[in-house]
């Protein structure tokens, strides 16, 4: 019979996890021992994520997406797709932590592994979800979105972002001086508490935009 939990410790043997991290990873490997899988799919954590209201990485989807719960995982159509092993999705969300400093993973990291490209199941609902106009992440720790539903003016909207609730983001025009107007990127080069925090003001300020 299959033993995702002992899957999940073998994959996650050398790498440190945080208890945010880790109460999302058991939730997949339960969703996975239900469905009799050897191991925690991609698409199991970023459910298992959805399901949990207080990690950093479920407030970073309501941020930028909107309700986290509207989220089908399983809404790629690429279920005959090799899936990612968990133990790279967990090897690629440590890099992220080690790329910002971080001592430990967390939820957080866990989402910007899912959006790596070799993620391509859960990458892809991420954008049918309303994260529809980013580009995905490849190692580092930044994401470049389409604000365009908001502003014309990148600059401009990333001033008054900053005065109005501290949080510093990019505009686009910076990478781009084209189309970089209906662009801003953002960065996860910061601890883990001051991540939390922006999603949640993001959260607050963007829907009276």
């Amino acid at each position: 019979m299959a033993d995702a939990t002992a899957e999940l410790e073998r994959a996650s043997a050398d790498i440190p996890l945080n208890k945010d991290a880790r109460d999302v990873l058991e939730r997949a490997t339960a969703l996975a021992s239900d469905r009799g899988a050897a191991q925690a799919a991609p698409t199991d954590v970023l459910e298992a994520i959805t399901a949990d209201r207080g990690s950093s990485a479920y407030q970073a989807i309501k941020t930028l997406a909107g309700d986290p719960k509207a989220i089908d995982p399983h809404a790629a159509g690429v279920d005959g797709a090799p899936g990612l092993p968990l133990r790279q999705l967990l090897v690629n969300a440590n890099r992220e932590a080690q790329v910002l400093g971080h001592y430990q993973v967390d939820s957080m990291h866990l989402l910007l592994a899912l959006m790596y490209s070799d993620a391509r199941a859960t990458s892809v609902a991420l954008q049918k979800a309303g994260l529809t106009r980013f580009a995905p992440a490849e190692g580092a720790f930044y994401l470049y979105v389409d604000v365009s539903a908001l502003t014309r003016d990148s600059v401009e909207f990333c001033q008054r972002l900053l005065t109005e609730t501290g949080v510093a983001v990019t505009p686009g025009r910076d990478f781009d001086p084209i189309h970089g107007d209906s662009w801003i990127r953002l960065s996860f080069a910061g601890s883990a508490e001051d991540i939390a925090e922006a999603c949640h003001r993001l959260a607050t300020w963007l829907p009276k935009q």
